[in-house]
């Protein structure tokens, strides 16, 4: 009994020492398959509106946030709101933007990793995804949806209008 408890210890440290040195190709992998292995350096299809749209692959971001929110609801009609058809960006469309406007990147893309920010996507039916954590391009956690409490930036994004 004890070398099957061994055994499955051990093939699990194994695992999740195999998923943990991986997940930094993984994720640049996604990055580049995301922006479509280009980055947009002329804006075509951004809406014109004095540079406050960055063109990123398939679509546009705006160039720094867009305001902040104590709601994740009010932060994507925000965006609608101001903007047409423009909404929260993706997990995936921030990581990419941020991604290539970190350490001199390409892209000048500003605030991105400095803050919490809320984006479209949700973890679960009551919970929506938090970029961003002060130091680094990654997801911050979770939050709550529907319930005031820390304010956080947002940004909108765009797909991108020829």
């Amino acid at each position: 009994m004890k070398k099957k408890i061994l055994f499955s210890g051990t093939l699990l440290f194994v695992l999740a020492l195999i998923l943990f040195t991986a997940v930094p190709f993984i994720e640049e992998e996604f990055v580049q398959k995301r922006v479509n292995n280009k980055v947009s350096a002329d804006d075509a299809g951004c809406p014109e509106s004095g540079g406050e749209w960055v063109g990123v692959g398939d679509f546009c971001i705006m160039k720094d946030e867009d305001g902040s929110s104590e709601k994740w609801e009010d932060a994507g009609a925000e965006c609608f709101g101001n903007h047409q058809d423009s909404r929260l960006c993706t997990d995936s469309e921030w990581l990419a933007a941020c991604k290539l406007s970190e350490g001199g990147g390409p892209l000048d893309i500003l605030n991105m990793a400095d803050d919490e920010e809320w984006v479209g996507d949700l973890a679960i039916e009551s919970e929506a995804v938090v970029m961003g954590d002060n130091t680094a391009c990654n997801i911050f956690g979770v939050a709550q949806i529907g319930s005031g409490g820390d304010s956080r930036e947002f940004r909108c994004c765009i797909n991108k209008q020829y």
